[in-house]
């Protein structure tokens, strides 16, 4: 019989107020990359969220996004981050 191993997830949430393009969202995101380096589900509810490109953002092996009505916007030229 094969072994069955329960992996924990974490559940991160990315909540905010209200976001207006001329925020920058980068610093907020990465956070929450980072709070699920482990591996997880995160979350990022439906909105804008405005990138400068010039940071790059670490994705953990074994994570799920949900980002379902989520609109990232970037600059027209990105950084080397």
């Amino acid at each position: 019989m094969p072994e069955i191993r329960q992996i924990p997830a974490l559940t991160a949430a990315f909540l905010s107020g209200v976001l207006s393009l001329s925020a920058d969202d980068t610093e907020r995101l990465a956070d929450l990359f980072e709070a699920a380096s482990k591996g997880g589900v995160i979350t990022i509810p439906p909105g804008d969220y405005r990138l400068s490109g010039d940071t790059a953002i670490a994705l953990s092996s074994n994570t799920t996004i949900i980002a379902y009505g989520a609109r990232f916007h970037f600059p027209e030229s990105l950084g080397s981050g």
